[in-house]
């Protein structure tokens, strides 16, 4: 028979297990719910917190005994971004890399000759226009001086090392800018977002493709966080790493040759590049777009490749034998067919119908609209159905979400709740 005592305690340990179970996911579900939250709360914070939590990071460092990050790391962090502190000199001295392509990517992969054991680095290029190298050279150090200041698993964007001038054959002037950052320990298989893309459904499970789209607007969230808009969002300009270790992948978001710091100023110009088109908003069509950037031309383009991850179809594919000439992905082609299929008739009075390329810009986004009503629930969901579309219709005149706002939010603080709310938080809600 058993010693009453022994069983007693046993008991008593069940019912203490049981409960910690119960506080431990209450608190998990309240950092869930949480953290999109506080990084927004610190951004609008006053300074002397940040000064206090200076204070406090280093009274925890001195008495912390392990080398576990400290709780305080984050907030300090994106502080230390959006005054634009850094750790180490911006520009770093021209070296001769190993360069890796990585496939249907924005950015390269590189290590440094000359070490037993290099790292792998990214190495990211901004052009430099020559009107413009004075600005450009600013624009960039504060790009540099912001990122190096990125938590990667937390922010979803690699942390800056620093920054490079490419110089001509003459040596005299800058041509180019290379971002330089590091890749996480561990994280050494990686590959650009349109490159899985062109991989069969089967090949990637539904779990996996929620977690990249909600990683994917984590990182689009921390950069708007701390000010900077990005103007180019594709697959190509998004990474994804395999952990070896942990036997998981992460997504980061790259290729920064057209940001913009939200208070610089921006020049008018564009492209007719289709498969670029296919991710802007019909308003920053063409050679010379209607409206300045703003953050919610980056949720549009996030909402396109939303529904790409959520369809897992490409938009954009490219012929085995070669990586440069881009054609028409499945679903891209079917757009044509659902034009031709439409009644639709723009009214001439319409600005949508002041040109070609703004019409085929109109109804390519009302098509990525449908799919997203008629397609997109049976693949991953409502729930992901409604981001996609609220990220799509975040710049029309009567949307509910982003609209209401746009006129009263000087600081860009209102669009950060409606992305909490209506992006962030609802892709949190799914639960697989």
């Amino acid at each position: 028979m058993a010693d009453p005592l022994i069983a007693a305690v046993a008991k008593c340990f069940r019912q203490e297990k049981d409960v910690l179970g119960l506080v431990a996911k209450d608190l998990d579900d309240w950092r869930r719910s949480f953290d999109p939250s506080w990084p927004l709360i610190m951004a609008i914070a006053n300074p002397t917190i940040g000064e206090q939590l200076e204070r406090a990071e280093g009274s925890a460092a001195s008495t912390r005994e392990d080398s576990r990050k400290n709780p305080l790391d984050l907030p300090l962090e994106l502080q230390r971004a959006l005054r634009e502190e850094h750790r180490s000199p911006v520009w770093l001295p021209y070296q001769e890399l190993d360069i890796l392509e990585i496939p249907l990517s924005i950015a390269k992969a590189g290590r440094r000759r000359g070490l037993l054991d290099p790292q792998w680095l990214i190495i990211d290029s901004i052009n430099c226009r020559p009107n413009s190298v004075r600005q450009t050279t600013k624009n960039v150090r504060q790009l540099a001086s912001k990122l190096s200041q990125a938590d990667p698993i937390a922010f979803g964007l690699l942390t800056c090392e620093g920054a490079v001038k490419r110089l001509d054959p003459a040596g005299k002037n800058i041509v180019s800018f290379d971002l330089i950052f590091s890749v996480p320990d561990g994280m050494d298989v990686l590959q650009s977002l349109r490159r899985v893309l062109l991989n069969p459904p089967a090949d990637i499970s539904l779990n996996r493709r929620v977690r990249i789209a909600k990683e994917l607007a984590k990182s689009v969230y921390y950069l708007h966080l701390i000010n900077i808009v990005h103007q180019s969002i594709t697959p190509e300009s998004v990474l994804l790493f395999e952990d070896t270790v942990a036997s998981r992948s992460s997504t980061f978001l790259v290729g920064f040759n057209n940001f913009r710091l939200e208070d610089g100023m921006e020049d008018l110009t564009g492209d007719e590049v289709w498969e670029k088109n296919v991710y802007r908003h019909p308003s920053r069509q063409g050679r010379w777009p209607e409206q300045h950037y703003v953050m919610q031309h980056d949720i549009y383009s996030l909402g396109v490749c939303l529904l790409e991850i959520g369809l897992w179809q490409s938009f954009v594919a490219y012929p085995e034998d070669s990586h440069l000439q881009a054609k028409y992905g499945k679903a891209y082609s079917q757009f044509f067919i659902w034009l031709g299929e439409s009644d639709y008739i723009p009214d001439s009075s319409s600005p949508e119908s002041s040109g070609p390329l703004e019409f085929m810009g109109s109804r390519l986004k009302e098509y990525l609209i449908d799919l997203a009503r008629t397609k997109l629930p049976a693949n991953v969901g409502e729930k992901y159905a409604q981001v996609v579309l609220s990220c799509l219709t975040c710049l029309d005149v009567d949307d509910e979400d982003f609209a209401e706002v746009e006129m009263r939010d000087e600081d860009g603080i209102l669009i950060g709740v409606r992305f909490i709310e209506k992006v962030l938080m609802k892709l949190d809600e799914i639960l697989l």
